[in-house]
């Protein structure tokens, strides 16, 4: 159990460390180590980390053999992917590899992006820390958040064609992707700043969105279980993190403008407002999880939102100082429940050469 440990902590101090340098000298060649090493540890585990790790195992070896249709559970797409990947290298560990590189490249991307107005050392601690174990377990929906987390940048620049073009690929991965069409309500927020051919676009945008929960709601509706395991277990870590959404928030819009040249302040405005509305379905979503057992997932493509948002009171806010002691102790209480409990399975870690 000490090397799962020391595997983990070094990790962290790496990405924290590797990041705090990257922004420094502003080059985006660092970060590529943070998404190897991620990836490195993710893809190289061993079968028997992570819950779900040995199942996608067995999925993939069926696929291999032709055999996909005992394969339940998984898209269509989501095999046709796999059987494509499994001619390229015919080993499993190959097709963990080409996922983890999926989920942690674009989500260390998006959140790079973001590097003006937060902490990108802070983001990326944030996302080890609370997001990074979920890749362990539920694999394809976390590539679905990456792929949507980072088309969001397509929508800071109003081309939502290719949101959409993402908002599909991410749809191969995993069916719950259409709740990212939810985003194109925070349009709505700046609607002013929108062109008649956008608005038009936004119109028929927002017809189709009800549909598209309907969908996910009809296929949750599939998987009985998420309703019947019924639980109240309210956890004290969602009211804290309430309590510092709403202690932080006023002001930030003060704070964030000035960062921003005069004919940017309308993306300054927007960008609060996609960080800190997407933030909050997110916390909205894990609240429905203390209610039904696994159903704050289907708001993980919002929630992920909290790295940027923690990292942004780090660094923007009036009372950072005091806001770097409460986020730290935060990650501190997370990262080791994280580890004692194992809820991805992430615990014990062992990488595949030195399984048995």
């Amino acid at each position: 159990m000490f090397e799962t440990y020391l595997v983990y902590i070094i990790l962290l101090i790496f990405c924290f460390g590797t990041a705090a340098i990257a922004s420094k000298k502003n080059k985006k060649i660092y970060i590529w180590g943070i998404i190897f090493a991620l990836t490195f540890v993710s893809g190289f585990r061993s079968y028997s980390v992570g819950l779900d790790t040995e199942r996608y195992v067995e999925f993939f070896q069926l696929i291999a053999e032709g055999r996909s249709e005992y394969a339940y559970g998984l898209e269509e797409s989501f095999k046709m992917v796999c059987a494509i990947l499994y001619k390229i290298v015919e080993h499993p560990t190959f097709l963990l590899l080409v996922f983890a590189g999926i989920t942690n490249t674009f989500i260390i991307l998006r959140l790079w992006d973001f590097r003006r107005i937060s902490s990108f050392a802070w983001m990326t601690a944030v996302y080890y820390v609370s997001f990074y174990f979920y890749s362990f377990n539920i694999m394809r929906q976390m590539c679905a958040v990456a792929i949507i987390f980072f088309a969001t940048r397509y929508l800071t620049k109003r081309r939502y064609l290719i949101f959409l073009i993402y908002l599909t690929i991410a749809f191969i991965f995993h069916k719950s992707s259409l709740l990212g069409t939810g985003f194109f309500f925070i349009e709505i927020l700046q609607w002013n700043l929108l062109t008649k051919k956008q608005k038009k676009f936004m119109i028929c945008m927002l017809v189709l969105v009800p549909f598209c929960f309907v969908f996910v709601l009809m296929m949750l509706g599939r998987y009985q279980e998420y309703f019947e395991n019924t639980s109240f277990q309210p956890g004290i870590m969602l009211v804290i993190k309430l309590g510092l959404f709403l202690l932080s928030t006023f002001g930030l819009r003060k704070r964030i403008r000035p960062i921003y040249e005069e004919s940017e302040r309308n993306l300054a405005v927007y960008e609060l407002g996609m960080i800190r509305f997407s933030y909050l379905i997110g916390i909205a979503a894990t609240g429905i999880g203390y209610f039904f057992s696994y159903m704050d997932r289907i708001g993980l493509m919002y929630y992920i939102f909290e790295c940027v948002y923690f990292g942004m009171i780090v660094k923007i806010t009036k009372n950072k100082n005091e806001y770097k002691i409460i986020v730290g102790l935060l990650l501190c209480y997370v990262f080791l429940m994280s580890l004692m409990g194992g809820g991805q399975g992430q615990v014990p870690y062992s990488f595949i050469w030195q399984s048995k």
